[in-house]
C-alpha cells in the first residue's frame, strides 16, 4: 500500500510540475517572448559562412532559453554567458552545463536582458521578436564598443540594415 501511495504521489508531482513548466512557457507567447530554440547546425553554417570569429571572444545570448547556444559558443573557445528571466529554463541551461567540457567559459544570470550590461561582451547574439530588437537597438549600438558584433537570428532592426546577412541570419557591425 505504501508503494501505491509513493507512486501515485510520485506520478502528481511529476504532472503538475509538467503542467507548471507548460503554462510557464506558454505565458511567453502572450507576455514576453516565448521560447524557441536555435538549431545549432544553421548557427554553423552562417559562422562558417560569415567567418565569424571564436576564439577568446566575449559571447553573450540574450534570451538563452536552455542554453543551448551558450554551450556551442563555449565548445568554440568563447567565453560565453546566457542571460535568461525564465528561471526554470536557467536551471535547465545549468544542468546542461554540468556536462560540458568546457564548463569553465561558461555562466549563467537569470535577469532582464534590458538591465543588462553589455559593454564587455564582443559577440551578441540574438533570437527574439522584432518588438524587443527594437527595444534592445538603442542600448546595443550604445554599449557595445566599436568592433563588436551583433548576429541576429530572423529579426533585424527596423531602419537598420544589416552588414552582412546569410539566409536567415543578421550580422551588425558596431562602428
Amino acid at each position: 500500500m505504501n508503494l501505491d501511495i509513493i507512486t501515485i504521489i510520485g506520478l502528481f508531482t511529476f504532472i503538475a510540475l509538467w503542467i507548471f513548466l507548460a503554462i510557464y512557457i506558454m505565458r511567453g507567447f502572450f507576455v514576453d517572448t516565448p521560447y524557441y530554440p536555435s538549431r545549432l547546425k544553421q548557427i554553423d553554417e552562417a559562422w562558417a559562412a560569415l567567418e565569424l570569429p571564436s576564439d577568446g571572444k566575449n559571447f553573450v545570448d540574450l534570451g538563452s532559453g536552455d542554453g543551448r547556444t551558450v554551450l556551442w559558443a563555449s565548445k568554440r573557445g568563447m567565453k560565453a554567458t546566457g542571460i535568461e528571466l525564465n528561471p526554470y529554463l536557467n536551471l535547465l541551461a545549468r544542468l546542461r552545463n554540468v556536462f560540458n567540457p568546457k564548463k569553465d567559459l561558461v555562466s549563467f544570470k537569470n535577469e532582464n536582458f534590458l538591465k543588462t550590461d553589455l559593454k564587455d561582451y564582443d559577440i551578441v547574439y540574438l533570437y527574439i521578436y522584432r518588438s524587443f530588437m527594437n527595444k534592445l537597438k538603442d542600448k546595443l549600438f550604445t554599449e557595445l564598443k566599436p568592433g563588436s558584433i551583433i548576429v541576429s537570428n530572423v529579426f533585424g532592426f527596423d531602419e537598420i540594415e544589416p552588414d552582412e546577412t546569410y539566409k536567415r541570419f543578421k550580422i551588425y557591425r558596431i562602428k
